[in-house]
């Protein structure tokens, strides 16, 4: 793996906040555990899945090296993670969409939606 020099996630808090290990995408019974609903902790998620997304959907190989490479990887399903580093290899001409990713983006999405109308007065 590409070592990681920093620059793919400056916004990740020095701190993270404690998260539990996602096992599966698919598995719609899994316990999420309470970092999920942490509302801060969905954003900074939230943010990261997005550039691992745009960096697969743009034909990135180095910037999903290094996006995995940083320790807010650490959370994503196993699928997730296994589909990015596929996406290293594949030619710039592929039309191989990343869908476990774009799924995983899509129940973040809906986390957020949820987290922001609870914060709403």
């Amino acid at each position: 793996m590409a070592r990681n020099d920093g620059s793919a996630a400056r916004w990740l808090d020095e701190d993270p906040v404690e998260r539990p290990r996602v096992l599966s995408v698919d598995d719609a019974q899994l316990d999420l555990g309470p970092a999920f609903e942490d509302p801060a902790w969905v954003r900074r998620e939230h943010a990261f899945v997005n550039a691992l997304t745009l960096a697969l959907l743009s034909h990135e190989p180095g910037v999903v090296r290094a996006l995995l490479d940083t320790p807010a990887a650490v959370n994503l399903p196993r699928e997730v993670r296994e589909e990015a580093q596929a996406f290293t290899s594949l030619s710039r001409s592929s039309l191989r969409a990343p869908m476990h990713t774009l799924l995983y983006r899509h129940r973040l999405d809906r986390l957020l939606a949820d987290a922001e109308r609870e914060d709403e007065p």
